[in-house]
């Protein structure tokens, strides 16, 4: 991934934690933050809910501070795994694309 691609992805991230994670402690529009939060977050704050909830909240018995802590980890590398095959797939399809032979006087009589 490029620098700018990179920049993107962790201003994002940073943009949907602190709307996460301060949005419950401010007393105007904090449900919009935390919703703003988690749209900036996703996929992987659905995922990451999902996995903290199932399995290590029932399993390991954390408390609510380590779940948190648990599932922003969670988002964040989910987000990444995404973010850089999704990269991969744009970078290949570049490639594919450059590599298909172009002619320079397209015969507009076939189809």
């Amino acid at each position: 991934m490029g620098r700018r691609a990179w920049i993107t992805f962790v201003l994002l991230q940073l943009i949907g934690l602190v709307c996460f994670l301060a949005g419950p402690h401010v007393l105007w529009g904090g449900a919009e933050m935390v919703f703003t939060g988690m749209i900036v977050l996703l996929p992987g704050s659905v995922a990451a809910v999902a996995i903290s909830e199932k399995l290590l909240w029932h399993s390991l018995g954390l408390n609510l501070t380590m779940l948190t802590a648990a599932e922003v980890i969670l988002e964040l590398l989910i987000n990444l795994v995404l973010w850089i095959g999704a990269a991969q797939l744009i970078r290949l399809a570049r490639k594919r694309r450059a590599a298909e032979p172009t002619s320079a006087h397209p015969n507009p009589s076939r189809p």
